[in-house]
């Protein structure tokens, strides 16, 4: 019975994070992320499908503003089809508080973004910029890219 039980619990929780096909964080300098610095990610050959794509952030009390607008350019290949898009990501909550998963010197923060489909087997490459008002953007330590199967 035991054994049994610890059979379903393995299964269980490889099921829970058997779809990342990608995660990769890039750390910002301390002097933050310049609007014209492009913080850019690409995968290696994934299979035709669809997959669901998330921008993560680790962010201080050093961040000065509530939410983050960014723009992604994904660019798929072979194919070399590409779109950009601009997003807003509320990094505190109505009280003042930064959502998400606190950790000892910063909060993990993630935001879903709209999916992405290969027709046909390649690789996706984003390109990540801030489109805020300040020129280097303080309070962000890291920001990754995750991407899932269905």
């Amino acid at each position: 019975m035991r054994k049994l039980m610890m059979i379903a619990l393995t299964s269980m929780l490889m099921a829970c994070g058997g779809n990342r096909v990608y995660y990769q964080y890039e750390h910002i300098d301390e002097a933050g992320w310049g609007q014209k610095d492009t913080i850019t990610f690409t995968t290696q050959k994934l299979p035709a499908g669809r997959y669901h794509t998330s921008v993560c952030m680790r962010a201080t009390q050093r961040y000065p503003y509530s939410d983050i607008t960014l723009s992604r350019h994904s660019i798929i290949q072979p194919s070399g089809s590409e779109k950009t898009e601009n997003f807003k990501c509320h990094i505190y909550n109505n009280v003042g508080i930064i959502n998400g998963k606190r950790g000892v010197s910063s909060t993990e923060l993630s935001f879903p973004l709209s999916d992405i489909v290969l027709s046909d087997s390649g690789s996706i490459t984003i390109k990540l910029q801030h489109r805020m008002s300040l020129d280097s953007l303080p309070g962000l330590t890291d920001v990754g890219i995750e991407i899932t199967g269905e």
